[in-house]
């Protein structure tokens, strides 16, 4: 499968949380302007070798996933979203996380092999700066129709359960070609947006992209009605019998990243999910200040004062 990805040329920062560092300085209020603004926040990664199958791939499908970040200007930022689907469940995750978390552990094991006790965080060799990581990912369980929700905040995954809810969708007589697929309109509400999505009865799964789902074929382009949300496939292949996986709730591995995973409700994720995007500075209630990685690979450390109350793509 071949991976696309839409550049621009912006220049972002990108942010994470790191242990307290001596001789903390302070960024100017122009330099917090810009961190807060960026949508850039990145936690803890993860061991990859800690993950566990769950399923027996059937059939991958990439997307890229395109959200507006600041509606005067209509800047963008742009993830590529994976969709695994199986017999049993499906897997909807962020393909930058995938490969962050896959290098990052790498790292991290050649380093500790080596005696060292600093690691080297790899985030803007492998993240574009037109592009973010953001650790969500939905788990849709076939058989009972329920959905386990999951966002990394730091070093902790924060994971609510719901049912999958029936989307009341309306068939269109237009007509449109995805990935070389010939698909159908059709538009439906969901989680209070309009949406209009394309799916191609050529592919009998009746999925799609975050919690689009219930059309008789695979959903390949989905968009709200305000134009702040888009998704399109950009790649599709069968699963060769490949594994679909998860990591486990609560395990540190032999090189110090941790699995820990927290229940909570819809509400309390939405909060954090607001809080990330508005202002990264809410993680200093966890008494850490905050390593900020700049364009050019410098970094400083800085505590990060304010809220801000701009927009946010408003995704759960």
């Amino acid at each position: 499968m071949k991976i696309k990805s839409k550049r621009t040329a912006l220049a972002l920062l990108a942010v994470m949380a790191v242990h307290p560092l001596a001789n903390s300085q302070n960024l100017s209020d122009q330099e917090v302007a810009r961190i807060v603004s960026s949508g850039r926040y990145f936690p803890a990664a993860r061991d990859f070798s800690l993950r566990e199958k769950a399923d027996t791939m059937e059939m991958r499908i990439l997307y890229g996933f395109e959200y507006v970040i600041d509606t005067l200007s209509g800047k963008c930022l742009h993830e590529p979203y994976m969709l695994e689907i199986g017999g049993k469940l499906t897997h909807y995750y962020s393909y930058n996380a995938y490969i962050r978390d896959s290098v990052q552990s790498e790292v991290y094991a050649s380093e500790k092999s080596k005696g060292m006790n600093a690691f080297t965080d790899i985030t803007s060799s492998v993240i574009p700066e037109d592009q973010t990581a953001t650790y969500y990912e939905i788990f849709r369980c076939i058989p009972s129709s329920s959905r386990y929700v999951l966002l990394r905040v730091q070093n902790t995954d924060y994971c609510y359960s719901e049912k999958a809810e029936q989307t009341e969708w309306r068939l269109s007589d237009r007509t449109d070609t995805v990935c070389g697929y010939r698909c159908q309109v059709a538009e439906g509400q969901l989680n209070g947006r309009q949406w209009t999505v394309s799916f191609s009865t050529d592919i009998p799964y009746p999925y799609g992209p975050w919690k689009l789902e219930g059309l008789p074929g695979l959903i390949l382009k989905a968009e709200d009605s305000e134009g702040l949300l888009r998704w399109e496939a950009v790649g599709l292949e069968k699963g060769r019998d490949r594994s679909i996986y998860r990591y486990p709730q609560n395990k540190t591995s032999a090189i110090g990243l941790h699995c820990r995973c927290e229940k909570t409700s819809k509400k309390n994720i939405a909060g954090l999910w607001r809080m990330m995007w508005r202002s990264p500075g809410f993680l200093r209630t966890s008494g850490k200040p905050m390593k900020v990685m700049l364009p050019d690979g410098s970094t400083k450390t800085v505590e990060i004062p304010g809220h801000n109350e701009g927009y946010y793509p408003p995704l759960e």
